[in-house]
């Protein structure tokens, strides 16, 4: 089973259009070829928030032999993970701010936030692709009414779904910032922040 085609049928029936029967082209169906469009820019608008399942932190970035260094190929964002470096991403490659260069000398690590391809996203993650790509289709071919706004609560909750996996695979703890840790770690009576 394809789970991108049976996505696709899910939004194609809630625009009341005829599902594609599985193993058929959607090529020359306008309303699938619609669905495709918008499951991809869903899929892109919601993987580049970033979640755990999609970002990796301390990437090494190593300059080629000319000293720039090109986005890696699946990358929908790249941040340097020190604070204190300024960089961009701009003509598809890693450009330092402060410098105002292309080049660099050392590797630089970053924090990458990586495209996947819908069939390899678990399965809450695939709910709510499809729950905002029937939004954006249900929006633009029928457009805003009641069952517009029982679509957005179904996002809605979807993204609540997703936040809550995302904070529990990433066991985070207030106690993992360092204002707070110095607390809890201390050997003798506290001074002043």
């Amino acid at each position: 089973m394809n789970r991108y085609n049976d996505a696709i049928n899910i939004c194609l029936t809630t625009i009341s259009e005829s599902p594609v029967p599985q193993n058929t082209s959607i090529t020359g169906h306008y309303e699938a070829e619609l669905a495709d469009t918008i499951i991809d820019e869903a899929l892109t608008e919601i993987l580049s928030q970033g979640y755990q399942f999609n970002t990796d932190e301390d990437w090494d970035l190593v300059p080629d032999t000319s000293g720039n260094i090109a986005i890696p190929a699946g990358a929908l964002a790249v941040d340097a993970t020190q604070t204190s470096s300024n960089y961009i991403v701009k003509n598809a490659k890693l450009y330092d701010k402060v410098a105002q260069s292309y080049i660099f000398t050392t590797t630089v690590q970053a924090d990458v936030t990586w495209n996947i391809a819908f069939d390899d996203l678990h399965s809450i993650a695939q709910l709510l692709v499809v729950a905002k790509a029937k939004q954006k289709l249900y929006m633009r071919v029928v457009g805003v009414d009641d069952t517009y706004k029982v679509l957005s609560k179904e996002v809605e909750e979807a993204t609540t779904t997703v936040r809550g996996e995302d904070i529990q695979s990433g066991d985070y703890s207030i106690f993992d910032d360092v204002s707070t840790s110095r607390f809890k770690n201390r050997t003798q009576n506290p001074t002043a922040i």
